[in-house]
């Protein structure tokens, strides 16, 4: 019986030891592929550039807010623009939207409702609804006269 346990406690022995040695057990990374063609994608980002200049006039004698701009420099083909009308100068949202045509540049109002003190803005309209950077203004009535502020670039 001794002889079994010494040899049970020499095989224990062994056992421990040899693990000890054995290499570590090492993660290992793999991946399965599988190639599927789309049959017809495009996938392609850019940026709408802004509005190049803009400008505006305002008379309460004529009850007429006019906005003027140039097209922006790229390539990117215009849809439009997007003139959007804010109540005050830190709303977010905006009360009125007008939109033009991409060769436009003047967007002239002339109800007077909407002459008040608000901001306005105008943005670029690219392909798949796509919008500029917003180049703001403020408009601000006076007794006697409508004054319109550009802010001096578009906002980023």
């Amino acid at each position: 019986m001794r002889r079994t346990l010494a040899g049970l406690a020499v095989l224990g022995l062994l056992s421990l030891g040899l693990s000890g040695t054995a290499a570590p057990v090492e993660q290992t990374e793999a991946s399965w592929t599988h190639q599927q063609p789309a049959r017809s994608a495009t996938l392609s980002a850019a940026t709408v550039p802004p509005v190049a200049s803009l400008s505006c006039t305002g008379s309460l004698l004529l009850g007429r807010l006019t906005i003027n701009w140039t097209h922006a420099p790229g390539t990117i083909p215009r849809q439009g623009y997007q003139i959007q009308r804010f109540a005050s100068s830190s709303s977010t949202t905006p009360t009125n939207t007008f939109t033009v045509g991409p060769n436009a540049t003047q967007y002239v109002n002339s109800n007077l409702a909407l002459l008040s003190d608000s901001r306005w803005e105008v943005r670029t309209m690219g392909p798949g609804q796509w919008v500029s950077a917003p180049w703001a203004m403020h408009v601000v009535q006076l007794a006697t006269a409508l004054n319109c502020t550009p802010e001096s670039g578009p906002r980023t």
